[in-house]
């Protein structure tokens, strides 16, 4: 599993590597939303996980490109801001997949993207042709 990591703050951007690498999941790490949407552009992700406040933008910008360029990967939102409690955010971008505050646990984190990425690889794959016993 490879992971994309947008997070502004250089010590928490190498935390997030490390606990990811505990967990098994491959990560690079974006620092700002030029670097981000360069990565994306470029490579492909399993999950995105973003901080929203970065020093060039708002990291919910990048949800967009996501969606176009990668549609099928989920956007885990790590913030400090408090004013997202009600879900607003799960209304406003169909990629988010979850929203942590950044007082989380890394483990608790980790285990949530290693359960949403089990069970996106359990999803049946198109039925397969049945043809009747008639013809």
């Amino acid at each position: 599993m490879k992971c994309l990591v947008i997070e502004d703050d250089d010590d928490l951007g190498e935390l997030w590597l490390a606990h990811l690498e505990v967990c098994g999941i491959r990560a690079d790490v974006a620092r700002n939303l030029h670097e981000a949407s360069s990565k994306i552009l470029t490579q492909d992700y399993d999950v995105v996980i973003s901080d929203i406040d970065l020093p060039d933008g708002n990291g919910m910008e990048l949800t967009h490109l996501l969606a176009f360029r990668q549609p099928d990967t989920p956007v885990v939102v790590v913030t400090g801001r408090s004013d997202f409690e009600n879900g607003e955010l799960f209304t406003l971008y169909h990629n988010i997949a979850a929203v942590f505050r950044k007082t989380e646990n890394f483990e608790d984190i980790c285990a949530y993207i290693e359960h949403r990425y089990a069970r996106r690889d359990r999803r049946p794959s198109a039925a397969p042709e049945t043809r009747s016993a008639a013809g």
